[in-house]
Protein backbone atom coordinates (compact mmCIF):
# COMPACT_ATOMS: atom_id res chain seq x y z
CA UNK A 1 0.00 0.00 0.00
CA UNK A 2 1.07 3.56 -0.64
CA UNK A 3 1.39 6.30 1.98
CA UNK A 4 -0.40 8.64 -0.46
CA UNK A 5 -3.56 6.59 0.20
CA UNK A 6 -3.53 7.29 3.97
CA UNK A 7 -5.89 9.90 5.42
CA UNK A 8 -5.84 11.07 9.03
CA UNK A 9 -8.95 12.65 10.51
CA UNK A 10 -8.83 14.59 13.77
CA UNK A 11 -11.99 14.21 15.85
CA UNK A 12 -11.63 15.67 19.32
CA UNK A 13 -9.37 16.53 22.23
CA UNK A 14 -10.75 15.34 25.54
CA UNK A 15 -9.26 16.71 28.75
CA UNK A 16 -8.62 14.04 31.37
CA UNK A 17 -8.92 14.97 35.04
CA UNK A 18 -5.60 14.53 36.83
CA UNK A 19 -5.09 13.85 40.51
CA UNK A 20 -2.22 16.32 40.46
CA UNK A 21 -3.50 19.79 39.63
CA UNK A 22 -0.25 20.91 37.95
CA UNK A 23 -0.35 18.11 35.39
CA UNK A 24 -2.52 18.36 32.29
CA UNK A 25 -3.65 15.29 30.34
CA UNK A 26 -5.55 15.06 27.10
CA UNK A 27 -6.66 12.32 24.69
CA UNK A 28 -6.46 13.26 21.01
CA UNK A 29 -8.94 11.14 19.05
CA UNK A 30 -8.13 10.46 15.41
CA UNK A 31 -9.00 7.99 12.69
CA UNK A 32 -6.58 6.73 10.07
CA UNK A 33 -8.25 5.73 6.82
CA UNK A 34 -6.26 3.44 4.56
CA UNK A 35 -7.57 1.33 1.71
CA UNK A 36 -11.14 1.85 2.91
CA UNK A 37 -10.36 0.66 6.45
CA UNK A 38 -10.89 3.05 9.39
CA UNK A 39 -8.52 2.59 12.32
CA UNK A 40 -9.33 4.57 15.48
CA UNK A 41 -6.19 5.90 17.18
CA UNK A 42 -6.07 7.87 20.43
CA UNK A 43 -2.91 9.74 21.39
CA UNK A 44 -2.70 10.12 25.16
CA UNK A 45 -0.70 13.22 26.02
CA UNK A 46 0.62 14.85 29.17
CA UNK A 47 2.10 18.24 30.04
CA UNK A 48 3.92 18.97 33.26
CA UNK A 49 4.60 22.52 34.46
CA UNK A 50 7.23 24.25 32.30
CA UNK A 51 7.21 21.39 29.79
CA UNK A 52 5.92 20.70 26.28
CA UNK A 53 3.10 18.28 25.52
CA UNK A 54 4.37 14.69 25.22
CA UNK A 55 2.70 11.51 23.99
CA UNK A 56 2.82 8.90 26.75
CA UNK A 57 0.59 6.23 25.20
CA UNK A 58 -1.11 5.37 21.93
CA UNK A 59 -4.32 3.35 21.79
CA UNK A 60 -4.91 1.62 18.48
CA UNK A 61 -8.39 0.14 18.10
CA UNK A 62 -8.76 0.39 21.88
CA UNK A 63 -5.49 -1.42 22.67
CA UNK A 64 -3.01 0.55 24.76
CA UNK A 65 0.60 0.23 23.59
CA UNK A 66 1.80 0.86 27.17
CA UNK A 67 -0.42 -1.87 28.61
CA UNK A 68 0.61 -4.26 25.84
CA UNK A 69 4.34 -3.73 26.47
CA UNK A 70 3.80 -3.89 30.24
CA UNK A 71 2.15 -7.30 29.86
CA UNK A 72 4.97 -8.56 27.63
CA UNK A 73 7.53 -7.33 30.18
CA UNK A 74 5.63 -8.98 33.04
CA UNK A 75 5.59 -12.29 31.16
CA UNK A 76 9.35 -12.08 30.61
CA UNK A 77 10.02 -11.33 34.27
CA UNK A 78 8.34 -14.63 35.19
CA UNK A 79 11.06 -16.51 33.31
CA UNK A 80 14.27 -17.66 34.94
CA UNK A 81 17.50 -15.72 34.24
CA UNK A 82 18.80 -18.67 32.20
CA UNK A 83 15.64 -18.64 30.04
CA UNK A 84 16.03 -14.89 29.41
CA UNK A 85 19.71 -15.30 28.47
CA UNK A 86 18.85 -18.16 26.09
CA UNK A 87 16.14 -16.06 24.46
CA UNK A 88 18.52 -13.10 24.00
CA UNK A 89 21.15 -15.39 22.47
CA UNK A 90 18.56 -16.68 19.98
CA UNK A 91 17.58 -13.12 19.01
CA UNK A 92 21.22 -12.16 18.44
CA UNK A 93 21.68 -15.15 16.12
CA UNK A 94 18.68 -14.19 13.95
Amino acid sequence: SNTDDVQIQYHDAIEIKSRKKDIQRVDIETTVLQDGVEIPIIYRMIRRPGSEWKVYDIKIEGVSMVANYREQYRAKMGASPDELIDELKQKVLQ
